[in-house]
């Protein structure tokens, strides 16, 4: 028996196709980010906390997602109600 190794192929570009499982992906990304847009669009806006329990999310994840919103073009307003920091979309 040999203890070598195989290396992967690599395919060329063009011949990886989506599976079907990665189109389903963008769908489920589509309605993740369509659902916190819905939650940023509340008046009383929506908690770092709130954003992790709804999606089982951790936190930075959470935030990360802001973020992306962000370079998307959107506005999110941060605001401190008590001792927690709720974040708003505006202008949408």
């Amino acid at each position: 028996m040999s203890s070598e190794r195989k290396m992967p192929t690599q395919l060329s570009l063009g011949q990886d196709l989506p599976t079907k499982s990665e189109a389903a992906s963008k769908t489920d990304l589509e309605r993740k980010t369509a659902r916190l847009k819905a939650m940023l669009s509340r008046p009383d806006g929506v908690s770092i906390e709130e954003i992790s329990e709804a999606f089982g999310w951790q936190p930075h994840s959470s935030r990360a997602a802001l973020s992306g919103l962000r370079k998307q073009g959107h506005t999110i307003e941060r605001d401190k109600v008590g001792s927690v920091t709720v974040y708003r979309m505006v202008g949408e």
